[in-house]
């Protein structure tokens, strides 16, 4: 080492071919388990996506047949009064038929 230096020239480094072996195996292994874990990521991710996309569409169907259910309810209440009121016109007249008659006679 010149002048108590210490130098940064690393090509009078040797490395073992076990140790080069092992460390180019150990990144590679790394680089598969990270790309496999985000594979195993995107699938569920893509499942989870599938599984909110069906929840909205059977959310908006149950809101359609809420809202069928409630306008037939409407329309059967309204079809109900009708009926009444067709009813009170026809007792109405059958009350005004007996009076016109008349009292019965004894």
């Amino acid at each position: 080492m010149p002048n108590g230096r210490r130098t940064t020239d690393a090509t009078g480094l040797r490395f073992p071919l076990q140790l080069v072996i092992f460390i180019a195996s150990t990144c590679v292994t790394v680089a598969v388990t990270i790309w496999s874990s985000q594979a195993g990521m995107q699938a569920r991710l893509g499942n989870i996506q599938t599984q909110m996309e069906w929840a909205a569409k059977l959310q908006a169907a149950e809101n359609k047949a809420q809202e069928d259910r409630a306008t037939a309810i409407r329309e059967a209440v309204q079809d109900m009064k009708r009926r009444q009121e067709l009813q009170q016109y026809e007792i109405q007249g059958l009350k005004e038929a007996i009076l016109k008659q008349g009292a019965p006679r004894r």
